[in-house]
């Protein structure tokens, strides 16, 4: 097979091609495996095999990446201002905390801050990390014991299978209190692939599918149902346009009707005008999916 990006994305990286590659077979064998497995505890296996192999590959300096992620995300802290502040917050799939550090670090007001994950991150000893708690767990199929106002999904659900996503979906409404909102960052699946599918098409048009870790890119038109499936609905959005990204922190209390792109991307005129336009060989106006979605009071 040919890997005409593999060197632009191995330098973007930090890997060599070689291990690249390597990383790519890896993946894509995982893709291969899970997509066919049956078994619940199974494919949690799978999970865990190809995210501990991977990260080996990275000989990365983790306190300078924390540090690094922890100005990230205290950008994308400030865009949600809105949602969180005042706000218990669950961040589903938190990895190593860099979100709830960073947000813990901000001058918005929030109650209890708590991550999730298959391993509780550490924290720095300090003022910020004390505030923060983690529950050490499955986040596919999982009950915490308290519901939250705000959950967060930061680049998440686009990691969960097919044959998994009833199970998140149910674990997110059990965690979520009545007029709760959910927050989710998702990779688009007509502007992907956005995982290590990426040596093979780099440009961004949804000209191939991701075939590596991305087991759920996904569109607005089918989150929109799948939170629908579990109750929850007045969905909106801020600029999902990548290249437009400025605007959120300029306007973060910006929010447009979900409805509108769910349109857009029913245009295929208008989604093929968006996909043609390219920089340095990669889609301009590729979007990504923000969704703030809340959860309604069952009717009784």
């Amino acid at each position: 097979m040919a890997f005409p990006y593999l060197q632009s994305v191995s330098k973007k990286t930090g890997v060599t091609p070689e291990q690249m590659r390597q990383i790519y077979e890896l993946e894509h064998d995982f893709y291969q495996k899970i997509g066919q497995e049956s078994s619940f505890e199974e494919r949690q296996k799978l999970y865990e095999h190809v995210y501990v192999a991977v990260a080996q590959f990275f000989d990365t300096d983790q306190a300078a990446y924390f540090e690094k992620l922890v100005a990230v995300k205290k950008k994308i802290a400030f865009q949600f201002k809105k949602e969180l502040a005042g706000k218990s917050v669950l961040d589903v799939g938190c990895g190593n905390g860099s979100f709830l550090y960073a947000l813990a670090q901000t001058d918005i007001p929030t109650q209890d801050l708590y991550g999730l994950d298959i391993k509780a991150p550490l924290f720095p000893n300090d003022e910020a990390g004390r505030r923060i708690n983690c529950y050490q767990r499955n986040i596919i199929r999982f009950e915490v014991p308290q519901q939250f106002d705000t959950l967060i999904l930061d680049n998440v659900y686009e990691h969960i299978a097919p044959q998994d996503k009833g199970f998140f979906l149910e674990s997110l409404r059990k965690s979520l209190k009545p007029n709760g909102k959910i927050i989710m960052i998702i990779p688009h699946r007509f502007f992907g692939p956005t995982d290590f599918t990426s040596i093979i098409d780099n440009t961004m048009t949804g000209k191939l599918t991701a075939h590596c870790v991305h087991l759920n890119e996904t569109t607005y038109g089918d989150m929109v149902q799948d939170l629908a499936s579990i109750g929850l609905s007045n969905c909106y959005t801020t600029v999902p346009f990548i290249s437009l990204s400025p605007l959120r922190n300029w306007l973060p209390g910006l929010r447009l009707p979900v409805s509108w792109f769910v349109a857009l991307e029913k245009s295929s005129f208008l989604m093929k005008i968006l996909r043609s336009v390219l920089l340095k060989g990669r889609c301009l106006f590729r979007m990504e999916v923000i969704i703030i979605a809340q959860k309604l009071p069952a009717r009784t």
